[in-house]
């Protein structure tokens, strides 16, 4: 078995061997592989295994996951040989249909459950090498992405960006209509294993079975297979990831800003004329792979921060809106004056999950009140985990408020008796539907944050700076972190030269604040031969305070190199008890996000305990460390 390890930044545990493909593709940017379907281990088809959905629909071969868990080991060992042996036959994929949004029903491909099981190794193969390829605003169906992190990528780009128009895209059909040929040319620039293709070309021919009937599928991949998310990433990464990147660098003349999630697609121009260009040529570039855009769906809108001024200067209305991810974006102005983007739920998103609720309700309206209102809470709760982002607040309230209507009519025809008026009902929806309230933070925290989070991991290995002179994470720092850079806690050494400079000047508040700015400054700028001459020509009034002093001044002179190292004063990246005391609100807080310096409460000593757990395997290292040392 391959050993174990976490490299990757959302905390998924990869086999050493994975971990190989992922920095090969990362060095060799146009290579190929040649070799890949020997990561295809029994453990990773165990791991795959678990990764299925246990509820779901059997496929055509109709077993579920609860029974194929039954003697797993002998199924896993031979399927893995078939798969190795070239035995593994796919078999076609079960068509139903879901109801969308609009009234039409969307088709869905219900695999067998071993083809999912091989699909979901497979693909954990493949993303080591394709997620270093595809692009930052591709967030479908990837791992460690969410739909979430796409919204708050667009909002950013329309408020930070020159943003005068939308182009929101839709490719009709995609799923559908995607062909097979261009897509295993696609694959073909990375993988040359011809086994991998091979599997790839099996599920893409399997076909899907529709009440019993076979039908050969000549063109597209089924929506609900494992493998066709990443196939649909792979496809659109070359028709248009790869082609908008270069069409923003060598033909916008303004700022150019593209979201894509899947098949839906957000593009902000700063000219009119750079927009309309785009939708002809990106019309052009779809027919060349046997794709077209959804007319219907398709709109070039007038958005922005200048957008309203622009219209009423041309004696038009509002902005217009336009629809992303489940969520209405139009543009506002936020408490204090400013433009800003608020999102709202879509109204044909509210309208389906409100019929549905409803249907379901009317199906469960002779249980138990009580089994009915737990079961709507968390329905009620999933949905504002998703829907509760700031400025939906309104929203959410008509929602819930039409929950309980839904919910009233059905207890009111439960029986003969008269039926429950508002004040009986109102207990029972006080407490089982829950009101709204905001889960999600503003869209440029949370993006900030992340974009600062994968900047700072990336340097964590090379440089971390521990200290206060202290055992509590000297000693774990140097275990954890070879070669770190170690400095003087800049907290307490502030602390003790505030005690000082109180003894120093007691009757004195301008001198004392006079010297103590000096010490200060000189131990920002790395001074530290002033600094450590200051402390020690005061005359303490008690023995435990010349005692600090003297310490103090040993520990800042002991640590002069470290303290002036350039890396330290490029960096800053903190770890330490005096940083997890200081906090974000006190003024030594304050001094360290002014000079750039991020590590405070949330994430000095919680940075350190984290890493080691990530190198070691165990998150309790580095306590356990604290406590041998203490």
């Amino acid at each position: 078995m391959e050993p174990s390890t976490s490299p990757t930044q959302s905390g998924e545990r990869v086999s050493q061997g994975l971990r190989g493909v992922r920095q090969a593709a990362r060095e060799r940017k146009q290579g190929k592989f040649t070799a890949l379907l020997h990561h295809v281990t029994v453990e990773l088809l165990r791991e795959s295994f678990l990764a299925v959905k246990r509820g779901a629909v059997p496929g055509v071969d109709g077993v579920r996951w609860r029974e194929y868990e039954n003697g797993l080991d002998d199924r896993l060992t031979e399927l893995h040989s078939r798969v190795h042996r070239g035995g593994y036959r796919a078999q076609p994929s079960r068509r139903v249909y879901i109801p969308k949004a609009d009234g039409r029903q969307r088709p869905l491909g219900i695999a067998a459950l071993e083809d999912k099981i091989v699909q979901q190794a497979v693909v954990t193969i493949l993303n080591e090498i394709y997620e270093v390829d595809f692009r930052g605003f591709s967030y479908g169906f990837r791992p460690g992405r969410s739909p979430h992190q796409a919204l708050d990528a667009l909002n950013v780009g329309l408020q930070r960006k020159r943003v005068n128009w939308i182009l929101d895209a839709d490719i009709r059909g995609f799923f559908d209509n995607l062909s097979h040929e261009w897509l295993m040319k696609f694959i073909q620039h990375r993988i040359a294993d011809k086994r991998i293709l091979r599997l790839i070309q099996k599920w893409l021919k399997a076909g899907v079975s529709e009440e019993g009937e076979w039908s050969e599928t000549k063109v597209g991949t089924p929506q609900g297979a494992v493998v066709s998310p990443l196939l649909a990433n792979v496809y659109l990464h070359y028709v248009f990831d790869l082609w908008v990147e270069a069409w923003r660098e060598k033909v916008a003349r303004g700022d150019v800003i593209v979201v894509r999630y899947a098949d839906d697609l957000v593009v902000g121009f700063q000219h009119q004329d750079e927009a309309e260009r785009f939708l002809r040529e990106f019309q052009e570039r779809l027919a060349k792979f046997g794709l077209e855009i959804h007319p219907e769906k398709t709109r070039l809108i007038e958005f922005g921060r200048f957008a309203r001024l622009n219209r009423l200067r041309r004696g038009k209305g509002k902005p217009e809106t336009f629809t992303f991810l489940g969520f209405t974006h139009y543009c506002g102005t936020n408490s204090a004056g400013y433009f800003a983007i608020w999102r709202r739920t879509a109204a044909k998103r509210m309208k389906a999950k409100l019929q549905q609720i409803s249907q379901e309700l009317c199906r469960k309206m002779h249980e138990p009140v009580t089994l009915t209102g737990e079961w709507l809470k968390r329905v009620v709760e999933g949905y504002y985990r998703y829907h509760a982002v700031p400025g939906n607040q309104q929203a959410l309230g008509r929602f819930r408020t039409r929950v309980c209507r839904c919910w009233r009519q059905v207890l009111r025809r439960r029986s003969q008796r008269r039926p429950p008026d508002w004040d009986r009902l109102r207990p029972v929806f006080d407490r089982w539907i829950p009101l709204p309230r905001t889960l999600h933070p503003h869209p440029d925290v949370r993006f900030d944050a992340h974009i600062q989070r994968k900047s700072r991991w990336s340097r964590a290995q090379e440089k971390a700076v521990s200290g206060d002179g202290a055992v509590w994470t000297w000693n774990p720092a140097g275990q954890h972190f070879p070669g770190a850079v170690q400095i003087v806690d800049l907290y307490h050494a502030r602390q003790h030269l505030w005690e000082i400079a109180a003894e120093h000047c007691p009757n004195d508040e301008k001198g004392r604040k006079r010297w103590l700015g000096i010490c200060l400054e000189r131990l920002d700028r790395g001074k530290i031969e002033a600094l450590v001459t200051m402390p020690g020509e005061c005359t303490p009034s008690y023995s435990q305070l010349a005692t600090v002093v003297s310490n103090e001044a040993d520990d800042i002179e002991r640590n002069a190199e470290r303290v002036r190292d350039p890396a330290f004063r490029a960096h800053g990246v903190f770890a330490g008890s005096g940083v997890m005391e200081a906090g974000c609100k006190t003024d030594i807080g304050a001094r360290l996000k002014r000079f750039g310096r991020f590590w405070t409460v949330q994430g000095a000593n919680a940075f350190i305990a984290l890493r080691s757990g990530r190198l070691s395997g165990r998150f309790e290292d580095y306590w356990e460390s604290r406590e041998r040392i203490a």
